[in-house]
């Protein structure tokens, strides 16, 4: 049966019944934190899903992650309970040493899943072969003493329709590190110019009112023979570390876009934190989202064509509409 176009399910009055209806949708992951020790690696960009087509005013790329279609929204029904969980991003590695960074955290609305950014690789002059790892966006590989083929490793890999790969290390000398790869392009590869391997862009959205851009990659720090970092990703992505930059707020992806973090320049600095992810849910404004546990931190407001739309920045919870 269909009332007030939506369709209903079971009996009795409206405001009795559970009602099931389409919700537009953009979800993104935590970002990952840059690779630790000389010439780290960029960190991923946290997954970015959408069923949203922004507006033809909007600056491109405004697609889903990954160079993926936009997908179908989501369908949920009303006096259900769902799990929203907006990822944290991948805290910075300490202590000193080469090690990769941290992985971002995952982000959910009811069956909808982004996938974390992968870290970024490790610096200081670290002989390990490519990365395996996968994330929403691929984590750029750290400086490398000895190459692959083509004289570098291959950075991690990123999800399908979610984000890109990060990039390849530069072998041999200057040995530069990847930038971490972006919802909207892959991360740079590493160079002798170690200022170009930049994180990848993210992705516009005007889901929220107005077009912003998000995830985007993390930038590869400088190293011992290039003290010139490379920039973050457009899109919230942390800029590569400079010569004694131990983990400035320049190098951290920016809060609620999933940017990944920026690497460090040498072993006894801290690369930058990944950015935190982000939900948002755009629905018909005869339903009210309930935080049933208080577990999230949300904001509602009505939007044009009769509709509301919910941002999550923080937190994890159920919640249910009626």
């Amino acid at each position: 049966m269909t009332m007030f176009g939506y369709n209903t399910l079971g009996f009795g009055s409206f405001a009795t019944r559970n009602v099931a209806f389409n919700a537009t949708f953009l979800v993104i992951a935590g970002g990952a934190a840059g690779g630790h020790g000389s010439g780290g690696g960029g960190g991923g960009a946290g997954g970015y899903r959408t069923s949203h087509t922004s507006a033809g005013g909007v600056s491109t790329p405004k697609i889903s992650g990954g160079g993926g279609s936009i997908e179908s929204n989501v369908a949920l029904v009303t006096k259900t309970s769902y799990t929203i969980t907006v990822g944290a991003g991948g805290a910075s590695a300490t202590g000193g040493g080469g090690g990769p960074g941290n992985d971002g955290n995952d982000s959910v609305l009811a069956t909808i899943t982004s996938v974390h950014g992968d870290g970024g690789g490790g610096g200081g002059h670290e002989s390990t072969q490519n990365m395996t790892s996968v994330g929403g966006s691929g984590g750029g590989k750290g400086l490398t003493v000895s190459g692959g083929s083509g004289g570098g490793f291959d950075g991690g890999d990123g999800t399908a329709n979610q984000g890109f790969d990060g990039g390849k290390s530069y072998s041999p000398s200057p040995y530069d590190g990847g930038g971490g790869g972006g919802a909207g392009a892959v991360g740079a590869n590493g160079a002798s110019d170690g200022s170009t391997s930049v994180g990848g862009e993210g992705v516009f959205s005007d889901l929220s009112g107005s077009a912003v851009q998000r995830a985007g990659g993390g930038g590869s720090g400088a190293n011992v023979y290039n003290t010139t970092p490379a920039a973050g990703g457009a899109g919230g992505g942390g800029d590569g570390g400079a010569a004694d930059e131990n983990g400035s707020d320049d190098m951290n992806g920016d809060a609620n876009t999933g940017g990944g973090g920026g690497g460090a320049q040498a072993s006894n600095l801290n690369p930058g934190d990944g950015g935190s992810g982000l939900v948002i849910v755009r629905y018909s404004n005869a339903f009210t989202l309930n935080n049933a546990d208080s577990g999230l931190t949300i904001s509602t407001a009505n939007t044009a064509g009769s509709t509301k739309t919910s941002t999550i920045t923080a937190g994890t919870g159920t919640v249910t509409f009626t």
